[in-house]
């Protein structure tokens, strides 16, 4: 299914790759299609595991966006926006656009 939540996917790898420093499915040879099968396929290394401290909540947000079925991500990105709200990670005067987002 292709829809709002494949968009959250890939905001899940990109949040990976700036938590971790890694891409969560770096080619092991240099064979794009390998790339598309790993994504397929397998569970990235868990962002523990690869660098810490990483606040629980947040590992559990990038598990959520880079879950295998659109059906175990948040439904869209505002509801993405709520969890990442609720962390209180979030300068409360900074990014007054996603606050207003927010409150619709």
């Amino acid at each position: 299914t292709i829809d709002q939540r494949t968009d959250l996917y890939g905001v899940g790898a990109v949040l990976y790759e700036a938590l971790t420093g890694v891409a969560a499915f770096a080619p092991k040879r240099d064979v794009k299609s390998t790339v598309f099968m790993r994504i397929l396929r397998e569970v990235p290394p868990h962002v523990v595991g690869l660098r810490e401290p990483v606040p629980d909540t947040l590992v559990e947000l990038v598990d959520q966006l880079l879950a295998k079925s659109p059906d175990g991500r948040p439904a869209s990105a505002l509801d993405a926006l709520h969890i990442v709200d609720e962390m209180n990670i979030v300068q409360p005067n900074s990014m007054p656009s996603i606050r207003v987002a927010l409150k619709r």
